[in-house]
């Protein structure tokens, strides 16, 4: 999904609706550092966000509970409780 997502991103980029030097708060609120975290690092995988799936908290619930289904919120939210390196 990352590369379908990052081939949309650049469409838009060529389209000219978007910049690759736009911050991510312009779009999403609320992630940890938004005004500074581009497009091109959330394409490159650069942002400095936490990786949700290394996080203590969601691996104890994933143990206890390894068919749940969950949301895109909910895996978010476990990488913005956290604050970026």
């Amino acid at each position: 999904t990352k590369s379908f997502t990052v081939t949309l991103l650049l469409q838009l980029v060529r389209d000219g609706v978007l910049t690759l030097d736009e911050t991510i708060d312009r779009y999403i609120t609320g992630v940890p550092n938004g005004h500074a975290i581009t497009l091109a690092q959330l394409a490159g995988n650069q942002s400095g966000l936490v990786d949700y799936s290394a996080t203590p908290e969601f691996l104890n619930l994933l143990v206890a509970d390894f068919l749940r289904v969950w949301t895109e919120q909910e895996l978010v939210a476990f990488s913005f409780a956290k604050v970026p390196p």
